[in-house]
């Protein structure tokens, strides 16, 4: 496995495209021989599959993918990974967490703000936004410090999906959260 740099040439004509250089820009060494890191890549390209709609380029975006994926490759602690990874995504998605009031008692979902007395609408609370809060501000280097038990990490990764469908018009769940979910238990 491994990322290409391609140079190619796009008609928007509706006929075969062709590639006129391709070459090696990394060689992955594990990400497709670890079992859960192999999980862990499937998700996120569903993530990413259900999220971008748009066919304009996203430089930031393909630079964060890319380095966040290296990362992966490159370390063993890997745990909260997606966690970080998916949650980071919202800032290239527009709807990145507004982190002023962080000491409030509540996250809400739908508004994406720190409130300090629950809606009707989802949010997080107690463990949920003790770790949630711990994600926000840190880098890859960092996840390994968050402690997470399986079913905690379970359910911010749940919530975090929610976030999702409740900020994308049109995303899906991914179908891969199970098998996820099944290869960290």
């Amino acid at each position: 496995m491994l990322q290409l740099d391609l140079i190619a040439s796009h008609k928007n004509k509706g006929t075969l495209e062709s590639i006129t250089e391709a070459k090696v820009n990394y060689h992955y060494q594990s990400l497709h021989t670890d079992i859960a890191k192999n999980a862990l890549t499937f998700f996120l390209a569903e993530m990413l599959s259900n999220s971008i709609h748009e066919e304009e380029s996203n430089e930031s975006l393909f630079n964060f993918i890319e380095a966040a994926l290296q990362w992966l490759d490159a370390h063993d602690e890997f745990a909260n990974f997606h966690l970080y990874f998916v949650l980071s995504l919202t800032k290239y998605f527009g709807f990145y967490p507004d982190t002023n009031n962080m000491d409030y008692l509540y996250f809400d979902l739908l508004e994406g703000e720190f409130v300090n007395a629950p809606s009707l609408n989802p949010i997080l609370e107690g463990e949920n936004l003790k770790h949630f809060k711990e994600l926000l501000g840190i880098n890859f280097d960092a996840i390994h410090t968050i402690k997470l038990n399986k079913k905690n990490r379970q359910e911010l990764l749940k919530n975090l999906v929610l976030y999702f469908e409740l900020h994308l018009q049109g995303f899906r769940k991914p179908k891969s959260l199970a098998v996820l979910n099944e290869v960290f238990s």
